[in-house]
């Protein structure tokens, strides 16, 4: 006979319901206890973020055997819980289903195949929703995928300021609450959404140097990503090609840290700016004292 719904109950979550469920004979194969995942679960309740389980246990028909299918990280943070800690008002959505033994390696796959998890990717998708500024290109039409390097970065950029604010991976996008993130991301797909080398990108410590950069001085640091991210600028010596060459070597090799990338972009950087500034200040005092003279005659 086929996998087969056999019944769905929507009852209260409770602390008997949690042991209960937790203490039932796990499916064969079923995955070791992630000390990851229980601290991301722990830290919903903590948050008062926790929305309620929906678990899934099956029926073997040879035998009549109760297995638990899904639900082995949750309810077991929730059956060792304090009395005091555990949340309160919450629902339990149990779906039992009917299965023969041939079955077993099915039912295993559809509730443990990795295509049916949520990635950090899609994850962003709700984040960039949730944001928006009139008149500015909507966070919404930049991609995902370039939004969670873009808050990679911003999160090692903020692991190496004084008491700075970092995010786990699967909440970054929350960093785009702030209109100053919001703004750095457009800039980063407005300037550079079609460069030629989009994979220096996927370098947290790269993107973290280049917000510092942005944040110093958004004309200079325009000019030089462009020039490294376009591989433009004449001068085979010049500051953005040697960034450039230097991460061409790196890439594919033993991962570097983010914190080696960005001293590197952040050396090549501060060369550039410190002559590309004093060549504006230049240019502006000129063209005060071009204007000065206008005005004089």
């Amino acid at each position: 006979m086929p996998i087969r719904q056999k019944s769905v109950d929507v009852v209260p979550l409770t602390p008997e319901l949690a042991k209960e469920f937790a203490a039932l004979t796990p499916l064969p194969g079923e995955r070791a206890l992630k000390a990851k995942r229980k601290r991301w679960i722990e830290r919903l309740i903590k948050d008062d973020s926790f929305l309620g389980v929906t678990w899934y246990k099956g029926i073997k028909r040879e035998t009549g055997a109760v297995y638990r299918l899904d639900g082995q990280h949750s309810s077991n943070v929730l059956a060792n819980l304090p009395p005091e800690r555990f949340p309160e008002s919450l629902k339990a959505t149990v779906t039992t289903w009917e299965f023969d033994h041939a079955d077993t390696a099915r039912v295993f796959d559809f509730f443990n195949n990795p295509a049916s998890a949520r990635t950090n990717v899609d994850v962003m998708g709700v984040y960039r929703a949730e944001f928006d500024d009139p008149g500015a290109t909507p966070i919404a039409d930049i991609p995902r995928e370039r939004l969670v390097q873009i808050t990679n970065g911003i999160n090692a950029y903020n692991a190496e300021l004084e008491d700075g604010f970092t995010r786990d991976t699967r909440t970054r996008g929350a960093f785009f609450a702030d209109p100053a993130n919001r703004a750095f991301a457009r800039w980063v797909q407005d300037e550079f959404g079609k460069c030629r080398h989009p994979w220096v990108f996927a370098r947290n410590g790269v993107v973290a140097e280049m917000l510092a950069d942005y944040i110093a001085s958004k004309q200079v640091a325009t000019e030089f990503w462009g020039h490294v991210l376009n591989e433009t600028h004449p001068d085979p010596d010049h500051e953005s090609r040697q960034l450039l060459e230097q991460l061409k070597k790196w890439k594919g090799k033993p991962s570097k840290t983010a914190d080696i990338y960005r001293k590197f972009a952040q050396k090549m950087w501060s060369r550039y700016a410190r002559l590309r500034t004093l060549e504006l200040e230049k240019a502006g005092s000129l063209l005060e004292s071009r204007q000065g003279e206008q005005l004089g005659a």
